[in-house]
């Protein structure tokens, strides 16, 4: 995951921890160089301290137009509990910075890591919700719920049946109505969600398929490789190298479309005289014969 980072010296140790070795994190120390990093990098994850950005002095003002333009990269607001603070991430939260964390209260290396990457994984998953919102619009609602829930928790979702259940559904129809929007089968529908929630985690620079499989909730890591294969076309390996998230976003889209079965016509019917013996028979086209070459 690629994060860019505009802290205050104070909370840069804390968030290095939390971040670790897994991930790779550029630190800016200005609003124009975090402006920058933003426009000329695929960052996944911003984290922002409103200290930093300069409460008192303008910084929020350069800060915000920022955080417009890169409005789909999700940002985390890291900061201390002070007034100035509290203030500075209310006004933030009006412009899409919806996950704050305390120092001292809730940033912990466990919990914050768990944040950083749950994030990510969320705008995967609104980012391929979003391409199929037009199919998503054509189902009951209970059931485009249910599809959302999935694709935000696919662990909780064990299979085709508790995916009716949810979108309240007969498990026999469930299928039927999927295909009448356009959709494929609901078995696809929950292995692509899990490929999209373990996306992240095999794009890490030492990342093992063994451990993306067990923090999605598979049994045996070759099921998540099949998963992959079925989902993306790429084995687990070389999934970071041969797609950047927008590339697997539309991938995987465009998977989870049904395909439409197109009927060839059927050939026209000769219409012959009918005498005994002689039947109605398909045109074929003609041959052409050939003749054996005479000498000159």
């Amino acid at each position: 995951m690629e994060i860019v980072a505009l802290l205050s010296e104070h909370l840069l140790t804390a968030f290095s921890l939390a971040a670790g070795p897994r991930h790779s994190v550029r630190i800016v120390r200005t609003v124009a160089a975090f402006d920058a990093v933003l426009r000329l990098h695929p960052i996944d994850v911003a984290v922002v301290d409103p200290q930093a950005a300069g409460v008192g002095r303008g910084g929020m003002l350069q800060l915000i137009p920022v955080l417009a333009r890169h409005a789909t990269v999700p940002t985390i607001a890291y900061t201390t509990v002070s007034p100035e603070a509290v203030r500075a991430c209310a006004r933030l939260a009006a412009h899409g910075v919806h996950h704050v964390v305390l120092k001292g209260y809730d940033d912990d290396p466990a919990s914050f890591r768990a944040l950083l990457e749950g994030i990510g994984v969320e705008a995967l998953s609104d980012a391929v919700l979003t391409l199929l919102q037009p199919l998503l619009a054509q189902l009951p609602g209970p059931v485009a719920a249910a599809i959302e829930s999935l694709f935000q928790l696919p662990q909780t979702v064990g299979d085709v049946e508790t995916l009716a259940r949810l979108a309240g559904t007969p498990r026999r129809t469930f299928d039927r109505v999927l295909a009448r929007a356009g959709l494929v089968q609901g078995w696809t529908l929950i292995r692509a969600a899990r490929v999209v929630r373990a996306y992240d985690y095999l794009r890490g620079p030492a990342s093992r398929v063994k451990e993306a499989a067990a923090k999605v909730g598979y049994l045996r890591p070759e099921q998540l490789t099949d998963d992959v294969t079925l989902i993306t076309g790429f084995l687990p390996s070389s999934l970071r190298r041969a797609l950047d998230p927008e590339d697997f976003v539309a991938r995987v889209a465009l998977r989870l479309r049904r395909v439409p079965v197109v009927i060839a016509p059927e050939p026209p019917i000769i219409h012959h005289a009918t005498r005994p013996g002689v039947h109605n028979v398909p045109a074929v086209p003609a041959l052409r014969t050939l003749r054996p070459r005479t000498g000159s």
